[in-house]
């Protein structure tokens, strides 16, 4: 025994060794690419175009039709008298009511070409004194440094850089190597499906195949993730699926003096309450990604935590559940939305109905969401279906060890000389899910630079983007272009592959 116990100091030296080791595996130095020579471009007068942009009410509805359906028209117009070179020089194709597809020509095109998506939709915002708005969401006033309204970050301000950079280019006479699509959408915030759907069924209907697809996504951002206070730019290198569950009980109605054991709503009631206990399975693989990127800037405690998630690992979801916006990252995720039930207040409810809006993590489905749910409410008093149209799978994961995306990176990295650059799985929507269909390198990144603050104006009040963060975009885009563009990015690609 007195041996064995000596024994014991020595096991646990050795297990600290090897988890240390691990650590340091885990831990790899950020990418270190040389800086781009960044072009020339005049913020001042892309904010003055912005603004003008965002005069444009371009709203969409849930199966609704546009309630402005002239101001995307006029938009279209706009962006035609704004970039002449653009509309001058590029082919144009229409798709749905208001969506475009751009095509670059370029030199040589039997190259893979590559894709820019953005949309010119825009949700609701309320008008008047009491929205909470410092300035009118659809007068696109400059001012304290910034454009503010509705879309000046989703997406109309991309949009814009978009344009800028094209227009920029194509003054200094530039023509790419491969062929380079901008896709417009007119629909992102309603479904996608007249705009990016439409799009991405043509390409593939044409044998078109991009080598790489940029869309909305991730951005740069300080003290957003738990733990890293450089500046770190997400690039969404997937995206999760979707889909809407309907819950109902039907009641057996009455007068509310002579209540049975059960009603509807309390049967509804308890079976979310057994969701809620109950959440879906965690896994880590996708936020170790994330820090493993980020490199020795994340705290010394996190790198050791995730570096040895085979012990630390059920601790590490239960604090990774407290913040929503890391548990959004390691689960699916199921939150009931709308409630219905009952028709008076002395009424035994006839019926009662919830709706849950369900994110769903790669690995898993719309169907094996559904299972989850039958499985934990488990009464079959409750009938749960999922919402017809409204579910899809999650995006495949695109590589990030390819040129395409090294070249994404060294592009962020000359623009943003401080960030660092990390894989991470976003958590909302986008077009983009349409295009990892017929492309196998879909990234979801916006180049702005973005603080918590200005992260709450996208789709909330007082959305402003600033016209420093304005020009680094057009700097951005017109880099990757031109970067992307190159052929000899097809020849590191097929070595990589």
């Amino acid at each position: 025994m007195p041996q064995l116990l000596a024994l014991i100091p020595v096991a646990l030296l050795f297990l600290l060794a090897i988890m240390l080791i691990r650590t340091a595996r885990f831990v790899r130095p950020p990418l270190s690419l040389p800086p781009l020579l960044l072009p020339e471009c005049d913020a001042d007068i892309a904010a003055e175009h912005l603004a003008e942009a965002l005069r444009f009410p371009t709203i969409t509805l849930t199966n609704q039709p546009p309630p402005k359906p002239d101001a995307f028209v006029a938009f279209q117009a706009w962006l035609e008298q704004c970039y002449p070179r653009v509309h001058a020089i590029l082919e144009r194709l229409h798709f749905g009511r208001d969506s475009r597809l751009y095509i670059w020509h370029g030199r040589q095109p039997d190259l893979a070409p590559v894709l820019f998506s953005a949309h010119v939709d825009v949700v609701p915002a309320e008008e008047g004194l009491a929205s909470g708005w410092r300035y009118p969401p659809f007068e696109g006033v400059i001012a304290e440094g910034a454009v503010w309204g509705r879309g000046a970050l989703d997406m109309k301000g991309p949009l814009i850089a978009i344009f800028e950079a094209i227009e920029l280019l194509l003054r200094e006479g530039y023509q790419p190597e491969r062929t380079i699509y901008v896709a417009l959408g007119e629909d992102e915030e309603s479904g996608g499906q007249h705009g990016a759907a439409q799009i991405a069924t043509w390409l593939a209907e044409q044998g078109i195949q991009p080598m790489a697809v940029l869309d909305e996504g991730g951005a740069v951002t300080e003290g957003v993730v738990h733990g890293i206070e450089s500046p770190l730019a997400l690039i969404g290198v997937a995206e999760k699926g979707f889909t809407v569950l309907h819950l109902k009980v039907i009641g057996e109605g009455g007068h509310a003096a002579l209540p049975p054991r059960e009603t509807a709503i309390s049967s509804l009631a308890r079976a979310l309450t057994r969701l809620n206990d109950e959440p879906f399975p965690a896994r880590l693989d996708h936020i170790r990604d994330l820090y493993g990127a980020a490199g020795s800037t994340a705290s010394p405690t996190l790198q050791f935590l995730l570096a040895n998630t085979w012990l630390f690992g059920s601790w590490l979801t239960h604090r990774l559940s407290q913040d929503p916006r890391t548990n959004a990252l390691i689960r699916t995720t199921l939150t009931p939305t709308l409630i219905r039930g009952g028709i008076k207040e002395n009424v035994l409810p006839p019926q009662a109905e919830a709706w849950l809006n369900a994110r769903i993590l790669p690995g898993e489905s719309p169907f094996t969401v559904l299972e989850h749910v039958r499985r934990v409410v488990n009464d079959p008093n409750v009938q749960i279906e999922i919402v017809p149209g409204a579910a899809w799978a999650p995006s495949p994961i695109s590589p990030s060890h390819t040129p395409a995306y090294k070249a994404l990176h060294q592009v962020i990295t000359s623009v943003y000389p401080q960030a660092l650059v990390a894989p991470y799985l976003m958590v909302m929507a986008s077009d983009a899910r349409y295009y990892a269909q017929i492309s196998p390198q879909v990234y979801r990144f916006t180049p702005y630079a973005l603080t918590s603050t200005d992260l709450e104006g996208i789709h909330g009040i007082n959305e402003h983007l600033s016209i420093e963060n304005l020009g680094k975009m057009i700097q951005f885009y017109a880099l990757l272009m031109r970067v992307w563009g190159q052929s000899r990015l097809e020849n590191e690609l097929g070595k990589a592959t």
